[in-house]
C-alpha cells in the first residue's frame, strides 16, 4: 500500500512540473521580439531575444593615508545579445553575417533597436543599440532554429 501511495504520489509531482514547464513555455511564446535595423532595411521576428544589459568590473582600491575608499566600478561591459527563432526563408540576417565575413565592418556595424511586444502588438520595452554586428549566425542541430548572437557598443533601454 505503501508502494502505491509512493508511486502515485511521484506520478503526480512529475505530472505537475511537466504542467509547470508547459505552461513557462506557453508564457514565452505569448511575447514576440523584432530586431529593427533601419539602415540594411530590416525588421525581423523572433521567439526570443536575451542579453540586453552590461556589467562593471568592480575595483577595490588601496587606503590611501588609511582611509578605505570602498569597491568603485570599473571598466563596463556590453553583454552579447542572443536571438532565436525558427529558421525563415529570409536572408537578411545571412547577408548581414557575410559582411563580417568579408571583413567589412564599416557597412556591418549598425544602429538598431529590439522591441518586445505582446500577441496584441503592445510595446512592453524597447531596447536602442549602437554599433552591433553579427559575431555569429547558425541553425542548431536539432529543432533548425536560427541562432543570431549580436554584439554591440552601446545598449540602452528606452521603454
Amino acid at each position: 500500500m505503501i508502494k502505491k501511495t509512493f508511486l502515485l504520489a511521484l506520478f503526480a509531482c512529475v505530472f505537475l512540473l511537466g504542467q509547470g514547464r508547459a505552461n513557462a513555455q506557453e508564457t514565452r511564446l505569448q511575447f514576440q521580439f523584432t530586431l529593427r535595423v533601419e539602415a540594411l532595411g530590416f525588421v525581423e521576428p523572433f521567439a526570443e531575444c536575451s542579453g540586453m544589459g552590461s556589467q562593471s568590473d568592480i575595483l577595490e582600491p588601496e587606503p590611501h593615508f588609511g582611509i578605505l575608499i570602498g569597491k568603485i566600478p570599473g571598466e563596463t561591459k556590453r553583454y552579447d545579445i542572443t536571438c532565436r527563432r525558427l529558421v525563415t526563408v529570409k536572408r537578411s540576417l545571412w547577408n548581414w553575417r557575410k559582411l563580417i565575413e568579408d571583413r567589412n565592418l564599416g557597412a556591418a556595424q549598425q544602429d538598431g533597436e529590439i522591441v518586445l511586444t505582446d500577441l496584441r502588438g503592445i510595446e512592453i520595452a524597447r531596447w536602442v543599440f549602437s554599433r552591433g554586428w553579427p559575431a555569429s549566425l547558425k541553425i542548431s542541430d536539432k529543432d533548425f532554429r536560427e541562432e543570431l548572437v549580436l554584439s554591440v557598443d552601446d545598449i540602452q533601454r528606452v521603454q
